[in-house]
């Protein structure tokens, strides 16, 4: 006869497995999922197997400058937590730039979204203290100072890693890359790489860079010899160019008119690798396959 006591510690044995096996899953998502990967404007993206969502340098709040912003409707989802984005538990910042990170959004996305944990360098995370993040919130909040070249992994949040990138023509700037897997695929975005002389090639990790998606700012992929040195750090089967402008910006406004202007520009770096995919415009998705 099976004791009282015995079913206890049975029950108690299944929910302990149940446990871990759910924390431990929580952000990897389902090898067999299917992974979209979403543009929401500029260098902000949505990433979701259907059950896990991710967003990097997707919370902007304000327009900044001639770069792309979300629409009033996609920003108000983001920002409650809503509709496509019911999903995020993981938001991830590169560094505080306004065209990638708005401090007073990103603090009404953490009071709108318990379940949400958040990345991000020293400098951002001090905006976002003078914004008013209380001692609870910061408990969500995943603060590191990194090195360039520099990989750390998170033991809390195992299904990313991140390092050091210098900034383009600003290295005081903390920038963050990050390499996310989910679904069993794998996408990496490097923030606001710099194109100077050994910037790429201080990120290359002692194991070969392979991945299924590689968000790439525009202008490492308008030249054929940064073309050529992204192909020798990176093997990804998919490229998806970023950091986009808005397209009222005309022919000669700002350094799109060296390449011809902006839609010459896009048309450039549509065809800078085999397996671009473009996602110009907001929510523009893909499913990785």
């Amino acid at each position: 006869m099976t004791s009282i006591r015995g079913n206890v510690l049975v029950c108690l044995f299944n929910w302990a497995l149940f446990f871990l096996f759910t924390t431990s899953t929580a952000f990897a998502g389902d090898d067999r999922a299917v992974v979209k990967v979403c543009h929401i404007a500029n260098a902000g993206f949505y990433i979701s197997d259907g059950e896990n969502g991710v967003l990097i340098d997707g919370i902007l709040g304000q327009p900044y400058g001639f770069y792309q912003h979300p629409s009033e409707a996609i920003n108000e989802a983001i920002e409650t937590s809503s509709g496509p984005f019911s999903d995020v538990n993981l938001v991830l910042i590169s560094h505080f730039h306004g065209d990638h990170f708005d401090a007073l959004a990103t603090l009404r996305h953490i009071r709108n979204n318990s379940k949400a944990l958040y990345v991000m360098p020293p400098q951002t995370f001090a905006l976002l203290e003078e914004a008013g993040l209380n001692k609870e919130e910061k408990s969500r909040v995943y603060v590191h100072k990194l090195n360039e070249g520099e990989w750390l992994a998170l033991p809390e949040i195992p299904n990313i890693k991140l390092v050091g990138i210098r900034h383009a023509k600003n290295a005081s700037i903390e920038n963050f890359g990050y390499l996310v897997e989910i679904g069993g695929k794998s996408i990496f975005h490097p923030g606001d790489i710099g194109e100077e002389a050994g910037v790429l090639e201080a990120i290359e990790a002692e194991e070969p860079l392979l991945f299924d998606v590689l968000l790439m700012p525009v202008w490492f992929l308008l030249k054929p010899e940064d073309v050529k040195r992204v192909d020798q750090i990176f093997d990804q089967k998919y490229t998806v160019p970023m950091h986009m402008l808005e397209d009222k910006v005309g022919q000669t406004q700002g350094w799109p008119a060296q390449y011809g202007g902006w839609e010459a520009v896009k048309k450039t770096v549509a065809s800078a690798f085999p397996g671009t995919v473009e996602l110009f415009g907001e929510m523009d998705c893909f499913e990785i396959d």
